[in-house]
């Protein structure tokens, strides 16, 4: 069994010394592509570099298209953000106005309401009662400023 390994290592390898010493115009490594074919390898390799520039250049204008796209983008955002900050401070101030609002309310309420007025005790009353024309609210015609 170890005869046929070394059989067919040795017939492959004189294969290979005969295939690389062959005299020109008899050796497989000597073997030319006609033009023809190498001709429309040619065309067929510049078709598809065309192709493949054609692509390239539609690629770099739509990147073109969507780095302006990016940047108008990122100036919305900024706008955004800007208009955001503006109506959070919009929105403090509303909230301190609302609360001043709401102590001015209430101070105005308080000066405003209607109270039941404090009874003053009356004075002792007198043993004597007091005639009506002695009395110290009463007003006669006499009493009346001229």
């Amino acid at each position: 069994m170890i005869e046929y390994v070394f059989l067919g290592i040795g017939t492959a390898g004189t294969a290979a010394v005969a295939y690389a010493v062959a005299p020109a115009g008899s050796g497989l490594h000597r073997y030319v592509v006609p033009r023809k074919q190498l001709r429309a390898e040619v065309a067929r390799a510049e078709g598809t570099v065309e192709e493949l520039t054609c692509k390239l250049v539609a690629l770099a204008a739509e990147l073109d298209a969507v780095t302006a796209q990016r940047t108008d983008l990122k100036a919305a955002l900024e706008k955004a953000g800007q208009r955001i900050a503006s109506l959070e401070e919009q929105v403090r101030d509303r909230h301190q106005l609302r609360d001043r609002v709401t102590a001015l309310e209430a101070r105005l309420a308080n000066a405003t309401a209607v109270r039941p007025l404090p009874v003053k005790p009356s004075p002792p009353a007198a043993a004597v009662p007091v005639p009506l024309n002695e009395a110290p609210f009463a007003l006669s015609p006499a009493a009346l400023p001229s």
